[in-house]
């Protein structure tokens, strides 16, 4: 009996395009979607077998598999073409308060298992490493496929065209802030995770004269800033450097556009003027005999008025009190809602073992640990 085997999605791609090409991260080929003399289509292979596909002149994924013959789901292998995607493209983008558009313009697709966040090296061919959002709310909420080599920053191949704009660049996590930043005219890269900053490379950061650093309201913002900071050092950065404050009530800069947006421009010039410049030379210093490297650090009194601001910092962002109807409501992932389960109540205790948490960070004995936790 004859054994048929399935082909592989990246040949099926393949044999229906024209002048294809090796190129170090796959392959190029005469994009289908418009009138091509040039190899300006990138495609590429993740490690789960799915395609990659990148059009230099602008054109859409959706456009081009159609001028195929094909369907998103032919870039899958068979054996994943069954599962419903977590997240689309229309819930991510209404999510982070953005037209859908705008989103895909950047790259982002629609895949088979979440959204597809392309990630491209400064001359604009596909990364290695690409990154699907699984879901907005539950762990996991992403995921890197790809073949070999690490994650590198989001928004590198913005580089060339954000110098001309401005002599800063603003250093935020992930992706949505990134785009928040973009969707205003200002100059980001993204930082994919509070643990990455020896992604940042220096000729990223070489062509600005002024980096600002934007610190989240958590622990994890200060170990962002922190690594970065470090990182900086290690790059041998001598220009300046200034850390961005949150907001009150809002953990980052997609928060303040989702709730704000007619003000966003005159809240975020506001918050730049308001940044707190760094001594890299005293981080070099520091950095000579030991790992820490000082940063801003945000604090608060140990009042109730304090702890109620501690609260705010961690998680104004995911809850809200309604004095009409003396309820307070929370943040599901799409929309606020009553609440119903206690939330408030957790992350208010949250917020209370932080202060300990602090505490003990700042090298306090555990009986004055005791006194203010």
């Amino acid at each position: 009996m004859a054994v048929h085997n399935t082909p592989k999605p990246i040949d099926m791609v393949l044999e229906r395009l024209r002048g294809v090409k090796r190129s170090s991260n796959g392959y190029t080929a005469l994009c289908p979607a418009h009138d091509d003399q040039n190899q300006s289509l990138s495609i590429g292979e993740g490690e789960d077998g799915r395609v990659l596909l990148y059009c230099h002149a602008g054109c859409s994924t959706e456009d081009i598999v159609r001028a195929l013959g094909l369907q998103m789901s032919d870039l899958f292998p068979q054996k994943t073409r069954h599962n419903r995607p977590k997240l689309t493209v229309e819930e991510l983008a209404k999510a982070k308060g953005f037209p859908t558009d705008f989103l895909r313009g950047l790259g982002v697709v629609q895949g088979i298992d979440g959204v597809q966040i392309t990630y491209k090296l400064r001359d604009g061919s596909l990364a290695k490493q690409q990154r699907t959002r699984l879901s907005l709310t539950t762990e996991p909420r992403f995921k890197w496929v790809g073949g070999g080599g690490s994650p590198i920053p989001y928004g590198l191949w913005m580089l060339e065209r954000m110098r001309s704009k401005s002599e800063s660049l603003v250093l935020v996590e992930g992706e949505s802030d990134a785009w928040t930043l973009w969707y205003y005219g200002i100059p980001a890269l993204g930082i994919p995770g509070a643990t990455m900053a020896h992604t940042l490379e220096a000729e990223h950061i070489g062509p600005f004269e002024k980096l600002y650093i934007y610190q989240e309201p958590d622990r994890g913002g200060k170990t962002f800033v922190n690594k970065l900071l470090k990182r900086l050092v290690e790059l041998g950065w001598n220009k300046e450097v200034r850390i961005v404050a949150a907001l009150d009530g809002y953990k980052d800069p997609n928060d303040i556009h989702r709730a704000r947006a007619n003000e966003f421009k005159a809240i975020w010039t506001d918050m730049m003027t308001k940044a707190k410049p760094v001594d890299l030379g005293e981080a070099k210093a520091s950095a000579r005999t030991s790992n820490a490297v000082p940063i801003v650090e945000v604090s608060f009194n140990l009042t109730d008025l304090g702890n109620a601001k501690r609260l705010v910092k961690r998680h104004g962002q995911d809850i809200r009190y309604c004095h009409p109807w003396e309820k307070w409501l929370v943040w599901d992932g799409t929309r606020w809602v009553f609440d119903t389960t206690g939330e408030v109540h957790r992350r208010a205790k949250d917020t209370v073992a932080s202060i300990y948490a602090e505490a003990a960070e700042e090298g306090l004995s555990e009986k004055e640990r005791a006194e203010i936790a």
